[in-house]
């Protein structure tokens, strides 16, 4: 499912550019495999499908009283 989401046009043409096109499973498990050692992630889901995912890593050094966000 996140293969053809991505992979449409209508769906992805306000997404920024770091989604590779055309995206791949080698690209899918990438992200997964990312997403998955963020310190916290939590999944949003509709109607029992996984509609997406939001994360937070936390910053090191100068940035360490914040956090990268990820959607």
């Amino acid at each position: 499912m996140l293969l053809t989401y991505l992979n449409d046009q209508q769906q992805t043409q306000y997404v920024n550019t770091a989604i590779h096109q055309p995206y791949n499973i080698d690209d899918a498990k990438w992200w997964v495999n990312r997403a998955s050692q963020a310190d916290t992630i939590k999944a949003s889901k509709l109607d029992g499908f996984l509609v997406g995912c939001i994360s937070a890593t936390k910053g090191y050094f100068e940035y360490s009283r914040s956090a990268e966000l990820g959607y």
